[in-house]
């Protein structure tokens, strides 16, 4: 009963004495307005290419991709060929819409690259695919949120260096389980590559508003950041979901 009369009375009251207030939770208060103004750019242009992403994924699997354009090394140099050509371009007001349409180029052939590894979850269940979007969503929104909502801290920017280390930790120990065979190296990369990349979406998010304050407008290639952390942590969570359900099935 003492809920209902909370429930009838309204949360305004109850939020006042317990501290807690939907506002507060997202005060973005301590971010100037064009810091604000470049984080839309930024989030905009990162909706564009994870749209670009899942409809390059589908045009794959419907077969409207040739073949020889799927999951292969021609595809890969291709997207670190449109990398380097965007990295080389000076952003300016002329060439914005090139840079763009390179990047959604990058999106694509990403899309296209990693759906082998999708067509592979698919086969165990296809339900895997939508949980890890979904989990990787979440993920990225709080960990997005932890990063912004620090205001002028620069706490997670001291992150760069043990991130760096935990990539060349990866690529150690992935090498010494294709020398050895070694399952729970393989499983420790993958548990290791989700923590590393969860903490690039912090460190990525705080150096972006770090660079904006410093005269950085380059939104675009500021978006490529974080879209190669959101799919990078999207294949992570993928693969560890259809590993503990094959051993499920096997199990049983």
């Amino acid at each position: 009963m003492d809920f209902m009369r909370d429930t009838m009375n309204g949360p305004s009251h109850n939020s006042r004495q317990s501290g807690f207030s939907l506002d507060g939770l997202l005060d973005f208060s301590s971010l100037e307005k064009p810091v604000k103004a470049h984080l839309t750019k930024v989030y905009g242009v990162l909706a564009m290419a994870f749209l670009v992403c899942g409809a390059a994924v589908f045009a794959t699997l419907q077969g409207m991709v040739p073949q020889f354009l799927v999951g292969n090394l021609l595809t890969l140099l291709a997207v670190f060929g449109l990398m380097f050509a965007l990295f080389m371009m000076t952003p300016t007001p002329q060439n914005q819409d090139k840079r763009v349409g390179i990047f959604m180029g990058i999106a694509g052939l990403m899309g296209i690259n990693m759906t082998p590894l999708i067509e592979m979850v698919i086969q165990i269940n296809p339900q895997i695919v939508f949980t890890s979007l979904m989990v990787t969503s979440a993920v990225f929104v709080c960990f997005t949120l932890a990063s912004i909502l620090s205001g002028n801290g620069r706490q997670f920017l001291y992150l760069g260096g043990s991130l760096m280390s935990g990539l060349s930790a990866i690529a150690i120990i992935r090498i010494i389980g294709y020398l050895t065979g070694s399952k729970m190296a393989f499983d420790v990369s993958m548990y290791l590559s989700l923590a590393v990349f969860c903490g690039f979406v912090l460190f990525d998010t705080q150096m972006i508003i770090y660079r904006r304050r410093h005269g950085d407008t380059d939104f675009v290639r500021h978006a490529l950041d974080l879209f190669i952390d959101a799919i990078s942590i999207f294949k992570q969570i993928m693969v560890i979901l259809a590993k503990k359900e094959d051993r499920g099935k096997r199990r049983n």
